[in-house]
């Protein structure tokens, strides 16, 4: 429904446990309470089955208390969102879902928010709405979301306007804000034609804030809300900030894990400390002697660890990597074989191996659709492998190759023979690599540079997008300026890869929010 759902929708919006209590329900005992915080507890140290269970029991003791219901859907809708889920038990959740939601809902159907002096108990009815919104708009199921969220939003105006300081009513409130803020044109369009009050991210950043600020059972869950949000708007070092007191406070949680690792991948643009957290996962799961780290856990670390080696120019680690992942033939969740031959298909093509990345893209079309792997494996197929850029790219990697798996000698001569036939921007960004290899940092200047300065062939302007990438690590140390305009520069460079951009953008932003300079690491 709306992209920062689904950056919170992965981790599990979970809108409930009340922090502090002015009006207490009725079904809401101190020892019931405390025993709502340790299942949440439980759930954020990463035992989300055990915690599941235990607020299942906790709400069909209570079936009429509408809180106990909200805890039990907000946390099922964590399991809901978990890609790592098996499509079976997904089925047994989303009854169960549907379940607890409904038991809040014909509660709330018999009320009416005027009526109702309990800021928990209106807290409860919001809850059940706006999750039950929530679910339908991650299934894209748009005309489904209207009704919930309406008088969801209701529901939840009662409990602000009964207590406005009560941090799970700032924080839902700020969430609704911020998703409706931010939701996507198609919502905007259907929000505008039904009347269903809008978004205000301002407001939204002030009470998700204010909610933060204060301690108790919640701290957990809106740190991680607010992480998403802040890296889903680009502030970055803010959301690495989140992140890793989110690892500190939550050490043995795999899925926090996995977002460490994530980060660096995808936002960070570090393949080597990625590649390390990936590792890190890989070697626990394999050891057996966590069960939150389970076999779901190891093959997605491995299919990550290939990804992070395929761009590390590690290509033979990478090959074995998604082969392992491959020999697992865990088809649960669907998603990860079809990926598998996919990353497969493009380490061969990046090879120059291009018989074995059609055929890896061929097994893409045999097996069942998910996602967008089969349009994406299509396009793959339809590549014209004659035109400039394919003729220099896999040499580039056949370099980066012997530079990465066997000697700095070997990869550094096989860019010298490309120089002494054409001193062009590749060769040049060759030799700039492995300068850096060999600590000259100086020669890795003179090269890149050149690598700028050369008229670039057709298929080589990702080679000046990156030595201007690497201008801009070298000289974060000397001359700031400097490093901001190389790092602007790239941008400027036609059919830049994503994660060149992407490369750039958070050095910039880094140098930015640090004032000092980072490390110069392998650049995508």
């Amino acid at each position: 429904m709306w992209r920062p759902v689904r950056w919170v929708g992965s981790i599990g919006l979970a809108f409930g446990l009340s922090g502090s209590v002015a009006h207490a329900m009725a079904c809401m005992t101190p020892e019931l309470r405390a025993s709502v915080a340790a299942v949440y507890r439980q759930a954020y140290e990463g035992f989300l089955d055990g915690a599941l269970a235990a607020m299942r029991e906790l709400a069909d003791r209570s079936p009429d208390c509408p809180i106990l219901q909200a805890y039990w859907s907000d946390l099922l809708q964590w399991q809901l969102l978990n890609r790592w889920i098996h499509e079976d038990v997904r089925r047994d959740v989303e009854e169960a879902f549907q379940t607890a939601t409904d038991r809040v809902i014909r509660q709330a159907r018999k009320r009416r928010p005027d009526r109702v002096h309990d800021p928990e108990e209106a807290f409860a009815y919001a809850a059940a709405y706006l999750l039950r919104a929530q679910w339908y708009g991650f299934l894209e199921r748009w005309w489904s979301v209207v009704e919930p969220l309406r008088r969801g939003k209701a529901w939840l105006d009662r409990a602000y306007e009964l207590d406005p300081r009560r941090p799970e009513v700032q924080y839902y409130m700020g969430v609704y804000l911020y998703v409706l803020d931010r939701s996507s044109w198609v919502f905007h369009v259907l929000r505008w034609l039904l009347a269903i009050p809008g978004g205000d991210r301002a407001r939204a950043w002030g009470l998700l804030e204010q909610a933060l600020s204060r301690p108790g059972p919640l701290q957990g869950e809106m740190r991680v809300v607010a992480t998403g949000f802040l890296q889903y708007e680009g502030r970055w070092l803010e959301a690495l900030d989140q992140l890793r007191q989110i690892r500190t406070d939550y050490p043995e949680n795999p899925f926090f894990h996995f977002w460490e690792g994530l980060f660096y991948e995808r936002v960070a643009v570090d393949y080597e400390r990625a590649f390390q957290v990936y590792q890190a996962i890989w070697e626990r799961a394999r050891s057996g002697a966590d069960p939150r780290y389970n076999r779901w856990v190891a093959f997605q670390a491995r299919y990550r660890m290939g990804y992070a080696a395929y761009k590390l120019f590690r290509f033979h680690d990478a090959e074995q990597y998604f082969r392992d992942v491959l020999a697992m033939n865990d088809r649960d969740p669907p998603w990860v074989i079809p990926w598998t031959y996919l990353a497969l298909g493009n380490l061969y093509r990046d090879w120059g191996r291009f018989d074995q990345a059609r055929d890896a893209y061929s097994r893409v079309l045999q097996l069942p659709p998910v996602v967008d792997a089969r349009a994406r494996a299509s396009a793959a197929l339809r590549e014209d492998y004659t035109v400039p850029y394919w003729q220099v790219y896999p040499r580039y990697v056949q370099g980066r190759v012997r530079l990465a798996e066997r000697s700095i000698a070997e990869g550094c001569a096989y860019f010298e023979r490309w120089r002494s036939t054409a001193d062009d921007p590749v060769a040049r960004l060759g030799l700039g690599e492995c300068s850096l290899a060999r600590g000259d940092t100086t020669a890795a200047l003179q090269h890149f540079q050149a690598a700028v300065s050369l008229a670039g062939g057709p298929g080589m302007s990702w080679a000046q997008a990156k030595a201007a990438l690497y201008l801009g690590m070298l000289y974060e140390a000397s001359a700031r300026d400097k490093a901001r305009q190389y790092y602007t520069q790239v941008r400027a460079y036609p059919q830049v890869p994503w994660d060149i951009a992407q490369a750039a953008a958070f050095r910039k932003a880094r140098l930015e929010h640090v004032g000092g300079a980072g490390e110069v690491h392998t650049a995508p």
